[in-house]
């Protein structure tokens, strides 16, 4: 299958949304019940924290005739808000970005020798956080953070996107120091 994969037809609801300007619709006409209520339940449990650090979505619909979730994101420099079917929740935003250092750059491995730049980034909930969260690298990991915060960066992980890579450690180390030196000096700027 190629993507984007334009669809011969469209419903009602599909073609407003393209008339309201959206440019990724995702719709999925699904023939097996089986198979609808499987993904169907995948999209009930979806964590809209998924889009704290996608800094190109600003509103995600998930609709479904037996539910919908409106999630939009609002971004400021120093602070984002994301209002999940009604309900805000707020973060104080730091971040950061740096070149790779040179000496770095030829210890990468093969497939990201063209990083030339890292981004980083701390989310600080408003409420606190009962637990610590997972690591993000614009998705969450499965790596845990040790902080009741969030924090992504631009991270080397395995295919998967869960994992960090162990052939990057180097690399990740790197990252992992430059959001310490965020969280000690705070790229915050009222």
């Amino acid at each position: 299958m190629r993507l984007p994969f334009e669809m011969e037809t469209y419903n009602d609801h599909l073609r407003n949304l393209f008339d309201e300007g959206f440019i990724t619709i995702v719709a999925l006409p699904l023939r097996s019940r089986k198979v609808y209520e499987e993904i169907s339940e995948e999209l009930r449990k979806f964590d809209p924290l998924t889009l704290l650090f996608l800094n190109a979505v600003s509103r995600f619909t998930i609709l479904n005739p037996e539910f919908e979730h409106n999630i939009s994101v609002l971004r400021e420099p120093n602070r984002i808000l994301i209002d999940i079917d009604g309900k805000n929740e707020e973060y104080k935003l730091f971040k950061d970005e740096k070149s790779v250092r040179k000496k770095l750059a030829p210890r990468l491995p093969d497939d990201h020798r063209d990083l030339t730049h890292a981004a980083f980034a701390i989310a600080l909930p408003k409420r606190p956080l009962e637990v610590c969260p997972n690591i993000f690298s614009h998705f969450p990991t499965t790596e845990r953070c040790p902080f009741p915060f969030f924090i992504h960066g631009d991270l080397i992980l395995d295919a998967g996107r869960k994992h960090l890579r162990g052939d990057a450690a180097e690399y990740n180390h790197w990252v992992i120091q430059q959001i310490a030196m965020l969280l000690l000096t705070g790229s915050y700027h009222p």
